[in-house]
């Protein structure tokens, strides 16, 4: 089961008041995992991530729950396409749509462009 990042943190915050509280509180070395493994799915630094933040894909895509609603939401995009689907939409998203409000990131660098497109291919 995949709970939501938020789930989770807001959870451990109860937590920490509950024991401020003098109330014991156990947790299982399988939750700790869970939370743990949950967190860092959260924090997500990958330089891909980064180009998605600074690009503001966010203000149209969602992406785990959180974003906007004008595109498609992006948080499986791996799933449905592959690589070279996710690349031509992203420098020429009228080809794949010629009614699209989406605009051309033609002027990402190369680079940029490989880490965007390798971020968004391993969103399954």
């Amino acid at each position: 089961m995949v709970l939501p990042c938020f789930f989770l943190i807001q959870q451990s915050i109860r937590c920490e008041v509950d024991e401020m509280k003098g109330r014991v509180l156990r947790f299982s070395s399988f939750s700790a995992i869970i939370l743990a493994a949950s967190v860092a799915a959260c924090a997500d630094n990958s330089a891909g991530a980064k180009i998605f933040q600074r690009e503001k894909c966010m203000d149209c895509h969602t992406m785990k729950g959180r974003g906007g609603a004008v595109g498609p939401n992006l948080t499986t995009v791996g799933a449905r396409r592959n690589s070279a689907y996710i690349r031509e939409q992203i420098r020429n998203p009228s080809s794949q749509n010629p009614n699209t409000a989406m605009p051309s990131f033609k002027d990402l660098s190369e680079q940029d462009m490989d880490k965007l497109v390798e971020y968004l291919s391993n969103r399954k």
